[in-house]
């Protein structure tokens, strides 16, 4: 007789969600068991320490790449349902370009048409490479794409299940916290404002340096280039010299000189329409696209201590753009997988 999963309203603490979530990757748990589990912490609320202890249990079971201190990954939880253009994979290029190495973390798309696997799949990009390999591009490229699928074999065991279930479960909020390259600063866009208490509180339960989290009042899972957003920068040790200290702030286009614009001009299509989207960009077209790339690479700067404020942020991200060093990233990027 398999053993039961305890009841979701009770709040589980770091080592027991640890426990329950590593018993769950292994299959010790019927489908139907594991299902209504998740989503009943789903409807229920997820806390940070189940968060936290799922995430321990997943990265226990994942295949690591090296990396250097400095690697920083930018990424979200997904799950916001607008199906925007892939905003989190050129801000990846971008800061990859003031020579901060990027390990991006992903996976093709689940709630939209094209994740970050399927457009930089279309843009020529080889994204199964093995770990070797991977973490040959990051020395040599600044940059390499982490895809889910090969370095977290004990989750790709229970997708089926997570594709039968249709709806966000703890797996798609503990994604951004098990990056094999084990990165210590993170730049993290949330679904919804709702999960940003939880969520922090799940970093400073993990062994992060700095984490910006971010969520769009639209919903959204990056800075919102058309409402106002939250971000809630968390650092273990404050640098004073920083310029942006601990703490939520409410954010605006308009705050970082930059126009707002309606969510429909930031929509996504399929990974054909995103790559090529996101070459005009690399070639300095003008868009909404551009405008909420700039705003979030301005985030991922000030997380990796290349920028001290925002609007430092939004100007040193154009200038990258602007300059061709971000499209010279893609293509040593691009160039380098292709020989793998």
């Amino acid at each position: 007789m398999m053993p039961t999963l305890p009841d979701p309203v009770h709040l589980l603490e770091l080592s027991e969600a640890e426990a329950i979530f590593g018993d769950i990757l292994e299959g010790y748990y019927s489908d139907g068991d594991v299902s209504s589990f998740l989503l009943g912490l789903s409807q229920r609320g997820e806390t940070g320490s189940e968060i936290a202890g799922a995430a321990k249990a997943a990265a226990q079971k994942m295949i690591s790449i090296e990396s250097t201190d400095d690697t920083i990954d930018v990424c979200g939880t997904g799950g916001d349902g607008q199906n925007s253009l892939n905003i989190s994979t050129a801000v990846a290029l971008v800061v990859a370009a003031t020579h901060v190495p990027v390990a991006k973390h992903g996976n093709r798309a689940s709630s939209s048409l094209a994740g970050a696997a399927d457009t930089l799949e279309a843009l020529g990009i080889k994204i199964d490479l093995t770990p070797k390999q991977a973490t040959a591009c990051l020395k040599k490229t600044g940059i390499t794409f982490l895809f889910a699928q090969t370095y977290h074999p004990a989750l790709a065991r229970i997708a089926p299940l997570r594709r039968k279930i249709g709806k966000p479960t703890i797996f798609n909020l503990i994604g951004p916290l098990v990056n094999p390259a084990h990165v210590k600063r993170q730049f993290i866009g949330v679904a919804a404002p709702r999960y940003l208490d939880a969520y922090s509180e799940a970093i400073r339960l993990l062994d992060f340096e700095a984490v910006m989290l971010v969520s769009g009042d639209d919903p959204f899972d990056e800075l919102s280039i058309c409402k106002a957003s939250s971000a809630l920068m968390i650092r273990k040790h404050e640098n004073p010299d920083s310029g942006i200290p601990e703490g939520l702030i409410r954010l605006t286009p308009a705050d970082v000189n930059l126009d707002s614009h309606p969510l429909s001009s930031i929509r996504g299509k399929d990974a054909a329409y995103n790559a090529q989207a996101l070459l005009d960009l690399l070639d300095g077209k003008a868009s909404a696209y551009r405008d909420a790339v700039l705003m979030n690479a301005a985030g991922a700067l000030i997380v990796a201590e290349k920028c001290w404020d925002w609007d430092d942020g939004v100007n040193v991200a154009s200038n990258i753009i602007d300059s061709g060093r971000a499209k010279e990233v893609f293509e040593n990027w691009k160039a380098f997988t292709q020989t793998c």
